[in-house]
């Protein structure tokens, strides 16, 4: 049976999480364990291959015409040349030849063996691209701010001042979802927020706006839309961190709310934003970020396949819905075969937050988690850490986004008074099929064959990520770990012996 067709595990825990609750919760349950029973776990921007607003015709190399010489080099003999004048003609000839294609093997060795000592072609036997990097003694080079703000984020605001961008990324199999975003981001006067996205694409970027108007979005006042062409990429290797920080890059406010595009806001969460709570803290506090719990819908359909008809309907657009989806069984806080990844949220304390006397604010006072990977709200300024582009497809993307944040001092406050986002039921991507493709007998430590695979290779990349985030960014943490914080790196796949010789090498170079 294809990979893309079988039911992975994380669906069977889902399904059987579902199937075996009891029909019988109450409100009260919501704000309790028992309606979730969460478990224990499991390049330089490519600048010429992206637009805002033009597509880019490529041009077709120019031939050259073939350079005929004169004279013997011609090959032709004379009608009087005699035998043994032709074969010594014919030695000298192919012996000319031979030397010039050997001067060029050697020419072309000597460039291959330099190439060689550059580059590292790491190459799946379950993928037929090449992955090519830079080979150095040092890290791969990371980034710690974003440059492309407008403003540095020492500039004073006011309560008044602060204004807010959606920010999200999408390729083009999923750009309908897009419909569902710019309805649910209005105010209930109809105007709108400002929408900037990025979308990974083959078709131009004229003909996305199109889909989009189509879909009712508003491109002429809201909409911001930045293409990215998805012929450069692999179609299992989707650059997200690229994609994001390429949507940043158009954004005019002061604050942006990032999600990804299958993750859909309540219908209020503008309206929440505008509270003067909120307001108030986030002009005040350029470190501040706003956490929105995430909650997911499960699957409507017995089958495994898409089946929008029965998803849509049921994904919930306000905080009454949301919770008798919970009560259902239908929803429940996202993810629970993923307790690291948005486990650090106090879901208890937000259901009473949403009561009229509960706070709009709680501050989330430790982490659960290095793999805590909320969506919030935050300042979009000079000093905010960018996504670091180096990952991509699936995997280590965001969490290292708020490593950083978190290592830079910045704090983070959950958002109640309704606010919420529901995940998507869609299938695997083609990024996290590759991510699943590794074998058990892989799972070793002590085996580094984990770099043919795509899991193997972030997993490394994360692991050289944290050293330099913990040797080239002064540490301001202001959020300490829970007291029973999860063993982080039980699951990551790397050579520990290997890594830990490397770096002692690197630190002795230095």
């Amino acid at each position: 049976m294809p990979a893309m067709l079988r039911t992975p595990r994380r669906h069977e825990e889902i399904l059987t999480h579902r199937t075996n609750r009891s029909t019988t919760a109450t409100a009260a349950d919501i704000e309790s364990d028992s309606c979730f029973d969460v478990q224990d776990d499991t390049k330089k921007n490519l600048h010429d291959g992206f637009h805002f607003s033009t597509n880019t015709n490529g041009g077709s190399p120019s031939s050259s015409s073939p350079v005929s010489g004169g004279g013997v080099s011609s090959g032709r003999l004379s009608p009087s040349t005699t035998i043994p004048q032709r074969k010594r003609r014919r030695r000298r000839k192919g012996g000319t030849a031979w030397k010039t294609g050997a001067l060029a093997m050697g020419v072309m060795l000597v460039l291959l063996t330099v190439v060689g000592l550059f580059l590292d072609i790491e190459s799946s036997p379950q993928q037929p691209h090449m992955v090519m990097r830079k080979m150095t003694e040092s890290p791969p080079r990371f980034q710690k701010y974003s440059l492309d703000a407008p403003t540095a984020c020492n500039q004073e605001l006011s309560a008044d001042d602060v204004s807010y961008t959606l920010v999200t990324q999408v390729s083009s199999d999923r750009l309908w979802m897009m419909e569902h975003q710019c309805q649910r981001w209005r105010l209930h006067n109809e105007t709108h927020f400002p929408i900037s996205i990025a979308v990974l694409t083959n078709d131009t970027t004229s003909h996305v706006q199109q889909q989009l108007r189509d879909m009712g979005c508003d491109l002429d006042h809201v909409v911001t839309v930045a293409t990215l062409l998805a012929k450069l990429f692999p179609y299992d290797d989707y650059p997200v961190n690229i994609l994001r920080n390429l949507a940043l890059k158009a954004v005019k406010t002061s604050h942006v709310l990032y999600i990804d595009i299958d993750f859909w806001m309540n219908r209020d969460l503008s309206q929440i934003l505008l509270l003067p709570d909120v307001t108030e803290k986030l002009a005040s506090d350029p470190k501040a970020t706003l956490v929105i719990p995430a909650f997911m819908l499960l699957r409507q359909c017995k089958q495994w396949k898409e089946c929008p008809e029965q998803n849509i309907p049921q994904m919930p657009m306000t905080l009454d819905g949301l919770k008798k989806q919970i009560l259902s069984h239908a929803v429940t806080r996202f993810d629970p075969t993923n307790r690291g990844g948005h486990g650090s949220t106090k879901y208890k304390e937000w259901f009473k937050q949403n009561y009229p006397d509960g706070d709009a604010l709680v501050e989330i006072d430790c982490f659960l988690s290095n793999r805590y990977e909320p969506y919030l709200v935050f300042r979009y300024c000079q000093e905010l850490p960018p996504f670091q582009d180096q990952f991509s497809g699936y995997g280590k993307n965001k969490m290292t986004w708020v490593m950083q944040l978190r290592r830079m001092g910045y704090t983070f406050w959950q958002l109640g008074k309704g606010a919420f986002v529901i995940h998507y039921p869609h299938l695997d991507s083609p990024s996290r099929v590759a991510w699943n493709d590794a074998p058990r007998k892989l799972k070793d430590p002590s085996m580094d064959q984990w770099l043919v695979y795509k899991r193997g290779r972030m997993d490394q990349l994360f692991v050289e990520f944290r050293e330099w985030l913990r040797n080239e960014v002064p540490d301001e943490t202001k959020t300490p770990f829970c007291a029973d914080k999860l063993d982080d790196d039980a699951n990551l796949r790397y050579d520990r012996e290997k890594f830990r010789n490397q770096t002692a090498s690197q630190k002795r170079l230095s």
